[in-house]
């Protein structure tokens, strides 16, 4: 008689993310479960309760950007990293912005409260390393940003409604217009850091 096959939480993860933004946050339980080839008991001795499930499947844990704005700036022309750091940083709003629509329209509960009971909120620790990252550069005179949480502050906003507009139009972004859309914003914001001949010296 062969075993049963071992279900990982990730496989449960993922079939749950994938249900609910195909479904809506009110697809059953029992559905995600049959999914997946477990019982409904066993989905919440695993998980809990539905709202738990919909949290972990739904919530971002990692930032794969992050890495990248941490370690920078290098020696390359300030323009070059940020359009880099915008692709990444875009990629990731559009994978993300559905399912904190889904989580939103879940729950009476508001996604920033969510994302406030984490000890460090997603959006918080993004924008934090991105106002380090413009703080180095410009002490290495690579950009002019006196004041790197404004322009932190801009050069998000412009990624987030650009994910936001493609997620209510439903017209899935190409690469090459996602790096278009990312290219545009950064040299217009790049116009106002170009380094002053003195921080140049």
């Amino acid at each position: 008689m062969a075993r049963p096959r071992i279900v990982s939480d990730q496989e449960i993860l993922d079939a749950a993310r994938r249900l609910f933004l195909e479904r809506g946050p009110h697809v059953p339980t029992k559905v995600i479960a049959e999914a997946v080839g477990l019982s409904q008991p066993a989905l919440f001795k695993r998980f809990g309760t539905k709202e738990r499930l919909m949290l972990d499947s739904l919530l971002p844990r990692d930032l794969p950007f992050l890495p990248l704005v941490e370690a920078g700036p290098d020696a390359r022309e300030a323009k070059v990293q940020l359009i880099e750091i915008g692709l990444e940083v875009s990629r990731f709003f559009d994978r993300m912005l559905p399912c904190l629509m889904t989580l939103r329209a879940a729950s009476e509960q508001t996604v920033a409260q969510m994302f406030m009971e984490m000890k460090q909120p997603p959006p918080l620790r993004t924008k934090d390393a991105l106002v380090g990252w413009l703080t180095r550069a410009h002490a290495r005179g690579l950009v002019h940003a006196p004041d790197p949480e404004a322009l932190a502050s801009a050069f998000l906003g412009g990624l987030q409604a650009g994910a936001f507009h493609a997620h209510l139009t439903t017209t899935p972004r190409t690469e090459d217009r996602l790096r278009a859309a990312v290219t545009s914003l950064v040299n217009t914001l790049h116009r106002g850091m170009q380094p002053r001949r003195d921080e140049k010296e």
